[in-house]
């Protein structure tokens, strides 16, 4: 399978999604404390030595992918079944707390449009290579919000190749998310 660096549509507009910065008028690249108050690398300043463990090489070459176009972010995708808006402002409040880095919620048109069940919380970090970030960002999102359901993170280069559960073995992978909790 051919790594394609170009960005495919993933429906990541106003029709579709409600982003955190478009919310609160606070845009992703203002977010500076972000990176000293958890210790994250920033995006441009990772190298090769910042991979994390990979289980296969399918998975390596994602990774390698994702270093040469500098697309390291990605996102715990978090189910919400009740109480949607007291949710989303609990998680914005954590994105301008810098607890996350950055967040967006499906509109009733994207959870329609994108096939969705229920609406869906993409909540980010700026690079998965950080598996600490990751998994602190999991362990808000349990003991914070409340999150009970399995959540799977899935970094951008794996949505911009068109990577989902469908195409996943296609690309040598098991699993169309990078972890799964």
């Amino acid at each position: 399978m051919v790594l394609d660096h170009r960005q495919v549509d993933t429906g990541d507009d106003d029709r579709y999604w409600l982003s955190a910065r478009r919310v609160t008028g606070y845009p992703r690249i203002a977010r500076d404390g972000y990176f000293p108050t958890h210790g994250v690398t920033r995006p441009a300043a990772v190298t090769v030595a910042d991979l994390p463990p990979a289980d296969s090489d399918a998975v390596r070459a994602l990774d390698e992918c994702a270093l040469e176009s500098r697309l390291t972010s990605g996102t715990w995708e978090v189910p919400v079944t009740d109480d949607v808006l007291s949710r989303w402002r609990a998680i914005l409040a954590d994105v301008s707390a810098e607890q996350f880095w950055d967040a967006k919620l499906t509109t009733a048109a994207g959870r329609d449009a994108l096939g969705y069940d229920e609406y869906v919380v993409a909540v980010y970090t700026p690079t998965y290579f950080d598996t600490a970030d990751v998994f602190r960002v999991r362990d808000r999102l349990r003991t914070h919000h409340d999150v009970t359901a399995e959540i799977r993170y899935r970094p951008d280069v794996y949505v911009r190749n068109g990577i989902d559960d469908e195409t996943a073995p296609e690309w040598g992978l098991d699993d169309a998310a990078r972890f799964r909790d």
